[in-house]
């Protein structure tokens, strides 16, 4: 397939890391090629799944790229039908997999996307870590299980550390935590009933204790609830319309029942105020 700048797609994947494998083999023997990919610039691996991941060559190269792909495919199946026991196989997996951690260093590092990648249980198990701004740490990892996403982890203030973990089942987000200050400890919990419905959980004094609540519907904020050091009795409660504050309510003297409801106009200005009323 040639499109006018002269490029070929030779293979065509799920999955990044099964593309990166073929890219290293090309890479190995000579051959620039590249990952193209529509994914939303990252953010939204799930679609890799639809739209595929293509590796890419020039397309003056795609005769010979065609050949060593062919030949490897040619010896990898030799090597199933040599290989006894099952141990062995995976044995030899892991030692190759050490010898394309090899490639990538010398190969890839002057990209500063891909830092290693290793597969476990005959690709069951894939991982994929990435060095998106250089600096020569990880930054971003990425997890499959039997060709699916199940987690991505990121260093979001390139301190070497992981601070953003985010959760995924059938290709569906299902839940993330954060750490916002760079502790080392999460604060910050989302839990998803679909892509922009979720609750968010927040231990906004950094004290390990969970004190807001909020909920969102259709991506717009509804609700949040403010308990502090994760106690079940809400001390204040503001109600959004249209993801506006449109009404406070507020428990005042600490008995868990609502004492005063303040209301705002669309600019989020005070406009009205009242107490409930005794035993209300």
């Amino acid at each position: 397939m040639e499109d006018d700048n002269r490029k070929t797609v030779i293979r065509s994947f799920q999955s990044e890391p099964q593309a990166h494998i073929t890219q290293l083999h090309l890479v190995a023997m000579g051959i620039e090629a590249w990952i193209e990919k529509d994914d939303g610039g990252g953010a939204y691996p799930p679609l890799q799944f639809s739209n595929g991941v293509h590796v890419v060559v020039h397309a003056d190269d795609a005769a010979k790229a065609h050949d060593v792909l062919r030949s490897v495919e040619e010896e990898e199946r030799a090597e199933a039908v040599k290989a006894k026991p099952a141990k062995a196989t995976r044995a030899h997996a892991n030692s190759w997999l050490v010898f394309v951690g090899g490639l990538l260093a010398g190969s890839l590092i002057t990209a500063g996307v891909l830092t290693y990648l290793q597969v476990q249980e005959e690709n069951a198990t894939m991982e994929a870590a990435y060095d998106n701004n250089g600096d020569g740490l990880t930054d971003e990892i990425h997890f499959f299980e039997a060709g699916q996403l199940m987690r991505i982890h990121e260093d979001r203030n390139g301190d070497g550390k992981m601070d953003d973990w985010t959760f995924y089942a059938n290709d569906e987000i299902t839940k993330s935590h954060s750490d916002d200050n760079f502790d080392g400890r999460v604060d910050t919990w989302i839990e998803y009933t679909g892509r922009y419905n979720y609750r968010v959980t927040m231990d906004t004094n950094f004290d390990g204790r969970p004190d807001v609540t909020s909920h969102v519907l259709h991506g717009v904020v509804k609700r949040a609830d403010w308990h502090p050091g994760a106690s079940e009795r809400v001390e204040r409660r503001i109600m959004f319309k249209n993801g506006v504050r449109a009404e406070k309510h507020t428990d005042a003297d600490g008995d868990g029942r609502f004492d005063i409801t303040t209301t705002y106009d669309v600019f989020e200005r005070e406009v009205g105020r009242r107490s409930y009323a005794a035993g209300g």
